[in-house]
């Protein structure tokens, strides 16, 4: 009697999941519901954490159109609060063609919206990573930020970035300080263990 209340249980499970992805697949074609968008992003940014957590999943189990609501919402905002939110949750829905939409975030005058934007590139791997990060370090930007363009390197950069990170620890802002050679380490340990992954 067991066996069969397990076989209709996995039976259960397997359909459900199957139904599941065919239900979700089907809904990446359809048109976005803003209504229920904008309902999730309100909940998102609520200080609420189930309702933070129920609505970050839904943006997970919907990234195709979680990623267009998000960049069309960031094209229209003017508050830097709310850019900083999209960015940071825009580097988790795996939206690589989001990225060329990013990058003149970079360029904001507010410094937070810049880290963010720099996270969210560094998790979406764009594939000119290294280079954006080489013209951060060579540029004006201060050493914090440049430190942080170095995390996102260590999320998104390829095995030829290391010798680059190698390098960058005898430059006059990183080679005093405990701290930068700390994250210039563990970015290059980030790489050196996905590509070990592969």
């Amino acid at each position: 009697m067991w066996i069969r209340v397990a076989l209709i249980v996995g039976f259960m499970i397997v359909f459900g999941t199957i139904f599941n992805i065919v239900q979700n697949n089907d809904s990446e074609n359809m048109d976005i519901d803003y209504d229920r968008f904008n309902k999730y992003y309100g909940w998102f940014i609520s200080k609420d954490q189930t309702q933070q957590d129920f609505a970050y999943t839904h943006f997970l189990t919907n990234k195709e159109k979680s990623s267009r609501f998000l960049m069309e919402k960031l094209a229209n905002e003017k508050g830097n609060h709310e850019k900083k939110n999209i960015l940071g949750l825009l580097g988790y829905l795996d939206c690589v063609k989001c990225v060329e939409d990013i990058l003149p975030y970079l360029q904001d005058p507010d410094r937070g919206v810049r880290v963010f934007a720099i996270n969210a590139i560094g998790l979406l791997k764009y594939e000119h990573l290294s280079s954006l990060v080489v013209k951060i370090i060579d540029g004006n930007e201060n050493a914090g930020f440049k430190i942080i363009a170095i995390m996102a390197l260590g999320d998104g950069g390829g095995k030829d970035d290391i010798a680059f990170l190698e390098g960058i620890k005898s430059k006059s802002e990183f080679k005093n300080s405990d701290y930068s050679k700390k994250i210039i380490n563990e970015s290059i340990e980030k790489i050196r263990s996905r590509h070990k992954a592969l």
